[in-house]
């Protein structure tokens, strides 16, 4: 069970029920079944050897998540991973890394999911919170979950390290499902978005170009004026 699932469970109204029950059990009811044992320093060190059982090496987490980059990027199904490992240790029966590797479906859904797509949208926000971008979106109906669906790509320049060049580049950052389409529907999904409440540099930036602007605008009301008056 991974922590999404563990936070899934803490919210469920099962668990809410049991947790207010318990605030009228006997006293010491629930600690009593969480008291440590006797020797306490032993008991650590027997868990701690009991969790690395459990917790694969650094070589076969690496691998493990090459595993799902290729699996995403061939647009395989997480089911055709199932028993992936039987036929890497088959392959390679003096591998002990083939041995140690797992990686099913369940398994290569969570990474992907919970990992590597959690990993690359924090480097995206991070990335281009730190440079001028444009967020662009597309909204049109899904057919699966019956409901619209608002694409959010994000468009700005970046410079190859290597080249010393600049260019532009476009990454998708994210996707809002709506019921309805309408102008404050799809404002009130753009501000639901992660990113346009972590960029404060944006949002300073627009507060600045907007005082500008309504500067600018009281500077050719009185132009106007100037001019009606000398008509």
């Amino acid at each position: 069970m991974g922590v999404k699932a563990v936070e899934s469970h803490m919210k469920g109204g099962k668990h809410l029920r049991y947790m207010a029950a318990a605030k009228y059990s006997k006293p010491g009811l629930i600690p009593a079944l969480f008291a440590a044992p006797p020797n306490v320093a032993s008991s650590d060190a027997t868990s701690q050897s009991t969790i690395k059982n459990f917790v694969s090496p650094p070589e076969t987490q690496k691998a493990e998540v090459i595993w799902v980059l290729h699996t995403v990027m061939r647009h395989n199904s997480f089911k055709s991973n199932e028993e992936i490992s039987e036929v890497f240790a088959a392959m390679f029966p003096d591998s002990q890394l083939a041995k140690s590797f797992s990686c099913g479906e369940n398994k290569t859904a969570y990474i992907a999911k919970y990992g590597i797509a959690s990993f690359i949208k924090k480097e995206l926000s991070r990335s281009v919170s730190e440079k001028p971008y444009v967020i662009m979106f597309d909204e049109s109906m899904n057919k699966t979950t019956k409901n619209k669906q608002m694409d959010l790509p994000l468009r700005f320049w970046t410079t190859d390290d290597e080249t010393d060049t600049h260019h532009v580049i476009s990454r998708y950052y994210g996707s809002e499902f709506m019921g309805h389409s309408r102008a404050e529907d799809m404002l009130g999904h753009f501000s639901m978005a992660e990113l346009i409440t972590k960029s404060n540099s944006m949002r300073k930036r627009c507060k600045d170009k907007r005082g500008e602007l309504m500067d600018l605008d009281h500077e050719i009301e009185k132009r106007v004026a100037e001019l009606r008056y000398m008509s």
